[in-house]
């Protein structure tokens, strides 16, 4: 590479449209070579985060991730060494539809000097039927895509994404305003099931689960109702012989008990000696109050956990801290 075309390259890195080569070459590769040797040095020295399990494998990430003011720059460079011609280009961005970070836009119209097409959809899902149409407006297509995480650049995390325009402080988002307003009524359901279910544990070892009568819909009758959730009656209720589910084996007021399947009373057991064993490694003594008496069953000797399901609360602390002000 010559010293004028590395000049060019700096310069469009650094947004100069107008250039003398000639009288800038010096200047462009002195920084570029500063810019080599502390990426050298600093390569070493850069923390990684955790293996991300996924289903084709393990992915493992590490702090080299830049910022839009960087890679907008370097993408547009790497395009020209492809052999793609300036003024030629065509980019479109498949962010998600329903945000407004329109920084990297404005990068990308400096530097290939053409707007940007869409090809993004709820959530940063890419827009793949749009690849013809879009192609048809220039000679060559930059697809940029951003999938809807969002990033902490303060913890190192992932997952959230701070929204500088809203008036409470350091409000940070998980999702999209769409994507939110979707899932709200079912993650609503979700949060307030554990609270309208309770497991009983038997002396003989045997589970029985009680369940609100406002969760126990007939099949006749889910149809019609505009609920988020419904149970899975296979997985948690036991059967009779014939594959159909039994009769409840105690009926109160407000709810309902059925004996609980094989594999859903063997996976509860397991969950109640885990937090036990969690209290007894932090120290915590087991008091008598973490079980509850079945004093109101028609036999004696049942007990529940204390909080219903193994970790409800956990997710009821996790719920009010999340609806805080603070």
């Amino acid at each position: 590479m010559t010293q004028a075309e590395e000049a060019c390259m700096i310069a469009d890195e650094e947004g100069w449209l107008d250039l003398n080569p000639a009288a800038l070459a010096c200047g462009a590769r002195a920084r570029l070579a500063f810019r080599r040797k502390a990426a050298k040095e600093l390569s070493d020295k850069k923390p990684q985060f955790e293996g991300i399990p996924l289903p084709f494998g393990v992915v493992q990430l590490d702090l080299s991730m830049m910022g839009y003011r960087e890679f907008v720059p370097r993408l547009y460079n790497l395009c020209k060494q492809l052999g793609m011609k300036t003024g030629k280009m065509l980019p479109s961005i498949g962010f998600c539809s329903d945000e407004n970070q329109g920084y990297c836009t404005i990068l990308i119209t400096k530097h290939f000097r053409c707007f940007p097409l869409n090809h993004g959809y709820i959530g940063g899902i890419m827009a793949l039927d749009r690849h013809g149409p879009h192609a048809a407006h220039g000679d060559d297509m930059v697809i940029i895509h951003a999938p809807h995480v969002g990033y902490d650049p303060v913890n190192e995390t992932y997952g959230s994404y701070r929204r500088s325009q809203s008036s409470k402080e350091d409000y940070k988002s998980t999702c999209c305003g769409k994507v939110a307003g979707v899932c709200a009524p079912y993650k609503g359901a979700y949060e307030s099931a554990p609270s309208r279910l309770r497991c009983l544990l038997l002396p003989d070892g045997s589970v029985e689960i009680s369940v609100s009568n406002t969760m126990m819909l007939e099949p006749e009758e889910e149809n019609k109702c505009n609920a988020a959730l419904f149970l899975n009656y296979d997985k948690l209720f036991a059967k009779c012989d014939d594959g159909s589910f039994s009769s409840p084996v105690f009926r109160r007021g407000t709810s309902l008990v059925y004996r609980a399947s094989d594999s859903f009373a063997a996976a509860y057991k397991l969950a109640i000696e885990d937090e036990k064993a969690k209290k007894v490694a932090a120290g915590i003594r087991l008091e008598d109050s973490d079980l509850e008496s079945g004093e109101d069953r028609e036999y004696t000797g049942a007990s529940s956990w204390k909080f219903g399901l193994p970790g409800q609360s956990k997710r009821l602390e996790a719920g009010a801290a999340s609806k805080s002000p603070c």
